[in-house]
C-alpha cells in the first residue's frame, strides 16, 4: 500500500461509500510510519495516509 495508486483502489473497495464519498482521495499523502509519543518513546504503524475531505474542512 506504499503505491499511493493502490491505497486508493484499496480504500475505494473496502471503506464504506458513505466514507469514501466524503474524501478526496486524490488529495492522499503517505505520512511517516514512526512517530514519537509525549514521553518521547518510539512507536511505529502500519502505512498511515492523510487526505483532505471533499468539503474542505478537515485533513
Amino acid at each position: 500500500m506504499t503505491d499511493k495508486n493502490i491505497a486508493i483502489e484499496y480504500f475505494q473497495s473496502y471503506l464504506p461509500q458513505f466514507v469514501t464519498g466524503q474524501l478526496d482521495l486524490s488529495t492522499l499523502t503517505q505520512l511517516p510510519d514512526v512517530y514519537a509519543s509525549a514521553e518521547l518513546q518510539k512507536s511505529m504503524s502500519g502505512i498511515v495516509y492523510s487526505g483532505q475531505r471533499n468539503d474542505g474542512k478537515r485533513k
